[in-house]
This record gives structure tokens, C-alpha cells and sequence, in this order.
């Protein structure tokens, strides 16, 4: 059985090597993303980031299990039947991080590595609700949060290198490739929760 650093090293690899072959429909993914939540004039980012991240999620997916029918349409999914679900979703943990967040700083990035699998979770799971897909999340990432954070935390020198980029390397790289150990992570403590 790998350690949990071994784990971490090859979900590192295998999601780099995912990025040579997926590169710019996440990047395409993650730029969507980032300007619907960045753009949250009269509500616009509110309505379209959570199905935004529900088709970005929906790629990475297919990307990792190496499903053969992924496409530029999957970035779109979220607006088809499982609009509602993923703009509830998105509501919700927003609201909930910014009032953990508000009230205690450090319970609120916690909270932000227990709800981080709530996508891949409605995703995996249409019969979830998006309250639902947070409650499973929390309960998923009970004794992975840690791992998750250092995870996010072995790409601090590529992070701190995009910045020197003023983010390009981010948007083209760092992010895409995050986004696909992220999604890996998710696979791994699937696994081992079944």
C-alpha cells in the first residue's frame, strides 16, 4: 500500500499527464469559470457559476476516467437538466463559507476542504439535492482534509511562479493541472469510502 505522500506524487503525475491530452477545454473550463464568478454584477455570476463548475467538473471527469465521448459541450452540462441542482449548490456553499469565513477565519477555510467535493458528489449522484451534496462532502472528507490541503499545498512554487507570470502560467497551466489532482484526489477517497 502507497503512503500518503507516494499518492500524492502520483496523482501529481497522472493529472500532469491528463493535462497534455485535456489542456485547453479546461483551460477554456476554468477561464468560464473564473469570469462568471468574477462578474457578479445584478446576479449574472451567481446564476452561472455553479453550472459552470458543474460542466467544468463534468470534463474533468471524463478526462480522468478516460472517457472517450468528452467534449467542449461537457464545460456546458450544468445548464441542461442539472441546472437547478448546481446553482443551489453554488448558492449554498457561498453562502456558507462567507458566513463560516465571517465569523472565524480558520473554521472557514475548513469548511472550504469539506465542501470541496460537493460538485464531483452531484456529479456522481443525480439523485442528490445540492444540500445534499454538501452534507455528503463533509461526511467524504471526514480525516481527508488534511491530505487535500497539502496537496493543494505542494504546488505553492508553481503558484508562486504564476504569480511572477501575473498569472498566465495560472490560467494555462497551474489551474487546468489543479483541477485535474483535485479531481483524482476525489477518485482516490471515492475508493476507499466504497
Amino acid at each position: 500500500m502507497s503512503t500518503k505522500r507516494e499518492l500524492r506524487k502520483q496523482i501529481k503525475k497522472e493529472s500532469r499527464e491528463l493535462l497534455e491530452e485535456n489542456r485547453w477545454n479546461v483551460v477554456l473550463g476554468n477561464l468560464l469559470v473564473g469570469t462568471a464568478s468574477g462578474s457578479e454584477v445584478a446576479g449574472v455570476g451567481i446564476v452561472l457559476t455553479g453550472p459552470l463548475q458543474y460542466g467544468l467538473t463534468s470534463y474533468c471527469f471524463k478526462a480522468v476516467r478516460k472517457d472517450e465521448s468528452k467534449n467542449t459541450g461537457d464545460l456546458f452540462s450544468g445548464f441542461s437538466n442539472d441546472f437547478g441542482r448546481s446553482l443551489v449548490l453554488f448558492v449554498l456553499e457561498t453562502v456558507y463559507l462567507c458566513l463560516w469565513t465571517l465569523l472565524f477565519f480558520i473554521p472557514g477555510i475548513i469548511k472550504s476542504f469539506s465542501y470541496s467535493m460537493a460538485f464531483y458528489l452531484l456529479k456522481d449522484h443525480p439523485e442528490l439535492s445540492g444540500k445534499e451534496a454538501i452534507t455528503a462532502s463533509r461526511k467524504i472528507m471526514k480525516g481527508h482534509k488534511w491530505e487535500l490541503f497539502v496537496l493543494h499545498l505542494s504546488f505553492i512554487g508553481w503558484i508562486l511562479l504564476s504569480m511572477l507570470t501575473l498569472g498566465i502560467l495560472a490560467i494555462f497551466f497551474v489551474g487546468p493541472w489543479m483541477n485535474l489532482a483535485q479531481t483524482k484526489f476525489y477518485e482516490s477517497i471515492k475508493e476507499t469510502e466504497e
